[in-house]
């Protein structure tokens, strides 16, 4: 054998190998019955269920820290954001007025 043949077998193999590898992964287990086969399918593609809708409030949040990166917002980022969001203001005010003291 020449070094020529030796090389292309060589090859050869080596693109054989690299398509069984590549297609491998993307093979589905035709022996899977019941469960197995019904997991293997629910784990395919995309998730099927959208999540919910987000809050109404979270569109004031954003507009609120739209303002703020524009400039236009009139005082601080967190009270805009605090006086947006629903909540017990009871106890927000207090801590803020805890942290603010110490």
């Amino acid at each position: 054998m020449t070094a020529r043949t030796i090389i292309a077998a060589v090859l050869a193999v080596l693109v054989v190998a690299t398509g069984a590898a590549a297609a491998a992964p993307g093979q589905v287990d035709e022996r899977a019955t019941g469960d197995d086969a019904a997991d293997d399918q629910s784990r395919q593609g995309p998730p099927s269920e959208l999540p919910g809708p987000v809050p109404d409030f979270l569109s004031d949040v954003h507009r609120a820290v739209s303002e703020f990166l524009s400039g236009t917002l009139d005082g601080r980022l967190g009270d805009a954001v605090a006086e947006e969001t629903p909540g017990d203001d009871d106890d927000s005010d207090d801590e803020r007025a805890t942290a603010t003291a110490h």
